[in-house]
């Protein structure tokens, strides 16, 4: 196989989008413990590289080992069919050796270099999505509970990383990143829950789960979602500015939810998903801004 094409396999198993929120999560704790104690950024710049390079390496590993624990599945569903280890571009031992390879080093190096805490979140972080969020996806329709705290882990990290106390503001930035994943996640189980029925997957919002329930449930999670948000701007780390952006951006998403729960529909769930897209990097860039 071409080299390039080998190289460009590699990194998709990384799930590189995926990897990008998560350093922007991580800047995003890191900036605001910064703020909190009365320091820049600036004077930090090389803690700061640190943080991110070894994220980068544990967040790239997890989606890397994720993709080669659910290789047979991938290959059930049209969604993921073209992935790497299904499409047999690469190996299932390449992508194992390659995703334990850069999952270590991350974490070695966030120990080293940050301090074992962050060390530690990054390691419990891979240990909550590969060992246990991902077999529960066979298991229960809940799983996305579970598989909600990993992925809220990254600002927390970054707060960490800066030395930060365990504040009640990056409680609320772990809140946001959790509860954001409740609508983005039921979105995409709504619109490709035939895939996921295929290959045996039980998400939320699929035949058999209880609906009512779900959809009720992510409009609370959206509504929490909103408050929290706002209550940033209370504890003084956050300006008028994103005290606006994040209200408007907010409200719609919050509709957005309310409609997809009303009508139940595929075209209503591509909205919520697109509106999902567009919200977190919005609402992060409203922090880093103001």
């Amino acid at each position: 196989m071409d080299l390039k094409v080998k190289l460009k396999s590699f990194w998709e198993l990384t799930k590189p989008n995926v990897t990008s929120l998560v350093l922007v999560a991580t800047f995003i704790g890191f900036k605001m413990a910064m703020k909190q104690q009365g320091e820049s950024i600036f004077d930090h710049g090389f803690l700061l590289f640190n943080v991110l390079l070894g994220s980068a390496f544990v967040s790239g590993g997890v989606g890397t080992l994720n993709e080669y624990l659910e290789r047979y599945y991938d290959s059930l569903m049209h969604r993921t069919q073209s992935r790497p280890l299904p499409s047999g571009k690469l190996t299932s031992r390449e992508a194992l050796i390659f995703g334990i390879g850069i999952s270590f080093f991350g974490m070695v190096y966030l120990t080293i270099t940050v301090n074992p805490l962050t060390g530690l979140l990054s390691i419990l972080t891979l240990v909550l999505y590969l060992f246990v969020y991902t077999p529960l996806k066979r298991k229960t329709a809940w799983n996305l509970f579970i598989g909600a705290i990993p992925g809220a882990i990254p600002p927390v990290g970054g707060w960490i990383a800066a030395g930060g106390d365990l504040s009640p503001v990056v409680w609320m930035l772990f809140g946001v990143l959790f509860l954001w994943q409740i609508p983005h996640f039921l979105s995409i189980a709504w619109i490709y829950r035939k895939d996921y029925q295929r290959a045996g997957f039980r998400m939320i919002g699929m035949p058999g789960s209880p609906l009512m329930i779900t959809f009720l449930g992510t409009i609370g999670c959206s509504v929490v979602l909103l408050l929290l948000t706002l209550g940033l701007f209370l504890t003084g780390i956050v300006g008028k500015t994103y005290l606006v952006g994040a209200t408007v951006i907010g409200v719609s998403f919050l509709i957005l939810t309310i409609c997809m729960a009303v009508n139940r529909s595929n075209r209503w769930a591509h909205r919520l998903l697109l509106g999902s897209v567009l919200y977190l990097p919005a609402l992060l860039l409203f922090m880093i801004i103001d």
